[in-house]
């Protein structure tokens, strides 16, 4: 009988990775073969890979404030592979199936039967469904989970080595996740060591095999690229530059990106979506609360109180990690925890519990069904590129198409207005920094070189965002004060500035940049929206 239950359970693990590809591939290819171009973030790793293999070095000739982890798999892959524009979606695919049955093995250890693939599949299709871009939060949440997976069930020497390493590799994609889950890992510890009666030289153990192991891993991983890059550039990219000035782009990078993400999400359309936003951002800080509310009114069971207290400690410090920037994409990234917590609260055989297991069932299944049936039946063309065949919607198609008939592959194109031209057509950035804003993200410094670059490249096409341009006349239809802006600045000098009374943005430093387009460039095409190509002057 027990050998009949464990073909069951093996059979039932195996139909589920089969489901979970089906779902991802059909959400990221179009039938039968062709990858779906979104036009997201990892065309930015893509493009690091394609210069490094060019014999470029990540923080000394180009400029990223992310750690090294992603570019590396691409590059690996580029040299295995070849440079092929599908790498992103089979990526995405090894990361999905990685990621769900590293929840199953975690949550098998606090939950039977089928409850134990839920939270699996509410990931699955509420967190990694609607962010399938292959960035560095998933392959820092892939080692997380590993780490948590290695000490879920006990919290031997060898464990703690390994857990602590796999925080070292998450930190290889992501910084600052794997130093959180690390600390929360090492929080835990010293919980369990005092509640336990431990001694503290037991405790001190413990906690130098786990932090050891994370130092020595992140050292080793980070060794070359120190090397190359020189030290004090490293820590200036990876630490210093975030710290100072990621939250200023505040539409992306700060704490009021919750608001602008939620009022962009304020349409019918965009129903689906919002769903996510609400259940995500209201799901990771009461999950928690209840939780501790039901630790401190009746104790753990001995069976199982630690594994949940380590997946509350690590999952509630995963998330503080990324309070500064709160998106849904990012905070969907460490819902693991929290969704083996919300599953394991709602146990029991009482009414409410279960109409809510069944109802997280049946929206999983909707969604599970739906995503790849809209995906699939989304009016898209096809396109040749370079790089290989895509399959793009209309947001995308006139633009790639335009740049593919203008240009050829390996030359020089600016893209300030986004990068997501460059790696399917195989264009080159002529800079250090891939794109512009008119915020401290962008920093004097870097203005300047782009200009550099620009001419001594003789850089042909810039590809340009009207509203960035706010000497632009293109613009004001879309901002009427545009024209009397642009005047001012060029006439008039501030003498006096009173509270909310300056003209010039804070820390916009793109007037060079502005100047030396509009001496030696002009507008040649213009795509729906405020995207602008802008050519030499002959």
């Amino acid at each position: 009988m027990e050998v009949n239950q464990g073909q069951r359970a093996r059979l039932f693990y195996y139909c589920f990775l089969v489901l979970t590809a089906a779902f991802l591939y059909l959400s990221l290819f179009r039938l039968p073969f062709t990858p779906i171009f979104t036009g997201g973030d990892d065309n930015d790793y893509l493009i690091n890979a394609a210069r490094m293999l060019e014999g470029q070095t990540i923080y000394r000739d180009f400029f990223e404030f992310v750690s090294p982890g992603l570019t590396v798999v691409n590059v690996g892959l580029f040299k295995l592979l070849g440079i092929r524009v599908w790498i992103s979606e089979v990526l995405l695919i090894i990361l999905g199936l990685g990621l769900t049955s590293l929840i199953v093995v975690i949550s098998r250890k606090l939950l039977h039967g089928a409850t134990a693939y839920l939270p699996a599949v509410l990931f699955l299709t509420c967190a990694f469904g609607f962010g399938l871009d292959d960035t560095e939060h998933w392959y820092s949440t892939l080692a997380e989970l590993a780490a948590i997976a290695m000490v879920i069930e006990r919290r031997t020497w060898i464990r703690l080595v390994a857990s602590g390493a796999f925080c070292g590799l998450a930190s290889f994609f992501m910084q600052t996740q794997g130093v959180f889950t690390m600390v929360g890992l090492a929080i835990f510890l010293l919980w369990e060591g005092r509640g336990a009666g431990e001694r503290w030289q037991e405790i001190s153990r413990n906690l130098g095999c786990l932090i050891v192991s994370f130092v020595t891993m992140v050292l080793a991983m980070n060794a070359y690229f120190v090397y190359k890059a020189g030290l004090a550039q490293f820590l200036y990219c990876t630490a210093v530059f975030p710290f100072k000035y990621y939250s200023a782009d505040r539409m992306s990078n700060s704490i009021y990106s919750v608001a602008f993400e939620f009022r962009g999400l304020l349409n019918w359309d965009a129903l689906p979506s919002l769903g996510v936003f609400l259940f995500i951002h209201s799901l990771l800080p009461l999950v928690y609360v209840c939780f501790w509310v039901q630790y401190r009114r009746k104790p753990l069971d001995p069976d199982c109180g630690a594994s949940l207290m380590l997946l509350s400690i690590v999952g509630f410090l995963q998330c503080v990690g990324l309070a500064s920037a709160p998106t849904t994409f990012r905070l969907a990234a460490v819902t693991a925890p929290g969704l083996i917590l919300l599953i394991w609260l709602l146990r029991g055989q009482r009414m409410v519990p279960r109409v809510l297991n069944v109802a997280f069932w049946a929206v999983a299944a909707c969604i599970a069904v739906g995503l790849p049936l809209r995906i699939q039946s989304e009016p898209m063309r096809i396109l040749d590129l370079p790089r290989g065949r895509v399959a793009v919607d209309s947001a995308y198609y006139d633009s790639l198409l335009w740049w593919s008939q203008h240009t050829h592959p390996g030359e020089y194109v600016f893209a300030g207005a986004g990068t997501e031209i460059l790696f399917p057509l195989a264009l080159r950035d002529p800079a250090e920094v891939r794109t512009v804003t008119t915020t401290d993200f962008t920093r004097p410094e870097q203005v300047r070189d782009i200009v550099t670059a620009l001419e001594e490249r003789r850089v042909r096409f810039v590809f340009w965002d009207s509203i960035t341009d706010e000497e632009g006349a293109a613009s004001s239809e879309d901002v009427p004060a545009v024209p009397t802006r642009a005047y001012l600045r060029r006439c008039y000098r501030a003498l006096k500035t009173y509270l909310g009374g300056d003209y010039l943005p804070a820390g916009d430093h793109l007037a060079p940049l502005r100047d030396y387009l509009h001496s030696r460039y002009h507008v040649v095409k213009t795509f729906s929206g405020t995207s602008q190509v802008w050519e030499r002057n002959s």
